[in-house]
Formats: C-alpha cells, structure tokens, sequence
C-alpha cells in the first residue's frame, strides 16, 4: 500500500485548487554483493528513484553510522550519493547501507563489499591453470 500525504493550498482570488502529492524516498536497490580487489578504487552510487525533495543521504558500515575514512569520500545531492572509496583493503569489506530521508520518511538499500587481496587472486589464477 502507497500512502501519501496530501497538501491543499486554495488561492483567494479565484478560488483555484492546487494539489500537492508529496511521497517518501525510494531507492535504486544496490547490487548486493561487490567483489574487488585490494588496493582498487570504487565509486558506490545510491540513486534516488522518486521522493518529494529535500533528501538527506546517510551512510552505515555494518550497521553503524558511517562518515568515511581516509581513503573513501562522501558526496550528497537531492539525487544521489557517491562513496568514492580509494586503496581498498580488508578493513573495507563490510555491508554498507544507503539511507535516504525526508519529510515523509526514510528509505534503505544495502550492499556487501568483498575485499580480496592479492595472494587470494594468485591461488585462484593457479587453480585456473
């Protein structure tokens, strides 16, 4: 079930009827798990499907409020947000969770983040072999 929330503005001169629908946040879902590795670079885009404006984005890393780190950068918009994320190593792998809030409540979507590092990529070469 879809709610909305109804606003009605009506104008004294003449009378007109003007309506507002205004809906909470939806989210393009991520992929759910991202496999990279060490030492890569990744940019995590959370994208705004529809949802009455301003939105305000937020992050989590296994669920904690995350804010970034040395190597990974935050970027907000009424659209969208970016986790440019640098120089990954193990301590990146985690479950990061997008968050995106307004008015009229609050949407999430989530991926995990595998971080293999370099010997892991050699033994699965050589098992190829």
């Amino acid at each position: 079930m879809h709610l909305f929330n109804l606003f009605v503005q009506i104008l004294s001169v003449n009378h007109a009827l003007s309506i507002v629908f205004a809906d909470e946040p939806k989210l393009v879902p991520l992929q759910k798990i991202v496999e990279l590795l060490e030492n890569s670079t990744y940019v995590l885009t959370c994208n705004l499907f529809s949802g009455a404006k301003p939105i305000f984005f937020e992050w989590n890393k296994n669920g904690q409020k995350f804010s970034g780190t040395t190597n990974v950068r935050m970027e907000n918009t009424n659209h969208y947000s970016l986790l440019t994320m640098t120089s990954l190593t193990a301590a990146d792998s985690a479950t990061y969770e997008c968050i995106a809030k307004n008015a009229y409540g609050t949407a999430s979507t989530s991926t995990q983040f595998v971080i293999k590092g370099l010997t892991e990529k050699k033994i699965i070469s050589m098992k190829l072999c």
